[in-house]
């Protein structure tokens, strides 16, 4: 005996395949649209904390305190999240006033991020 196709089975077929399709194209969206919320978050609490950081560095710099009273602060910041590091150097305009530290000098020519930011900012 042969199968009879009915336009009741190919109706079937036809919603099946769509709600399969529509399914998975949710499912890719729904994924791309967690991926960047997640990246946007991540950027977004990156800003946060390096802006805090700043500020409370800047806020003890203000008060005049030195490099090494600096490195206390930078040290106990450094020690609240493994994956964080903290650090700062003289930009070139207060390195021109204040001259130039020379370990930072080196830290700054061997660390390519901060190449990379020294370069952005300049262009």
């Amino acid at each position: 005996m042969s199968k009879k196709t009915t336009y009741t089975r190919v109706t079937a077929k036809i919603m099946l395949v769509t709600l399969l399709f529509t399914l998975v194209s949710a499912f890719i969206y729904g994924e791309y649209m967690k991926k960047n919320a997640i990246h946007a978050l991540a950027h977004e609490d990156a800003k946060k904390t390096s802006m805090l950081v700043f500020e409370s560095l800047y806020s003890a710099m203000q008060k005049g305190w030195n490099k090494e009273d600096l490195g206390e602060i930078i040290s106990r910041l450094n020690q609240v999240d493994p994956n964080m590091k903290i650090d700062i150097y003289r930009t070139d305009l207060v390195a021109e006033i204040f001259g130039v530290i020379e370990k930072d000098k080196l830290a700054i020519t061997q660390n390519r991020d901060i190449q990379k930011r020294c370069m952005a900012k300049r262009s």
